[in-house]
């Protein structure tokens, strides 16, 4: 599925782009991956698609992306898996990860912390919350400081998002 469901072709490995920064969208659910996938093209995000945990972990060694949209909730490989996996692949330690769930129990944000998620967003999502914390993770890769992202107190994670750090 990497560049089909209407989310473009994502063979542009530069940052020439407005938003600059590579986004891989984990969902198994493909109209949501149409849907903001073209959202994101249409802020200038290069997007590459993934429809299972196992397909995200694959994409991932060859786009290398920047930022991660993750659902936990993934057959076969879930998204907490994919998480420990990228942070164990070392092109794909320093990505921004953000867990995308129904789920908003302790538990769940505690175990998406302890997978090695940035952040934690609660579906359905807002664009606004979304694209507030893509301009932060954009922040954090171009002061070349993303091996530590999610380390601050939270403060401009955006509305709906939950600081894992």
């Amino acid at each position: 599925m990497s560049d089909d469901a209407g989310v473009g072709n994502s063979s542009v490995t530069t940052h020439a782009t407005k938003g600059g920064l590579r986004v891989l969208l984990v969902d198994d659910h493909v109209e949501s991956v149409v849907s903001v996938g073209r959202l994101l093209r249409a802020q200038g995000y290069q997007v590459r698609a993934a429809l299972s945990g196992i397909e995200a972990v694959s994409s991932a060694v060859d786009f290398l992306p920047d930022v991660a949209l993750i659902d936990l909730s993934l057959p076969l490989l879930d998204g907490f898996a994919v998480a420990r996996k990228l942070r164990s692949m070392s092109s794909t330690r320093g990505a921004f990860l953000i867990a995308l769930t129904g789920w908003d129990s302790e538990d769940i944000v505690a175990r998406a912390r302890s997978a090695g998620f940035d952040r934690h967003m609660v579906k359905p999502l807002s664009l606004d919350a979304m694209l507030a914390v893509l301009s932060e993770a954009q922040a954090v890769a171009g002061a070349g400081a993303s091996a530590s992202a999610g380390t601050g107190s939270g403060a401009g994670a955006g509305a709906g998002a939950v600081s894992l750090g």
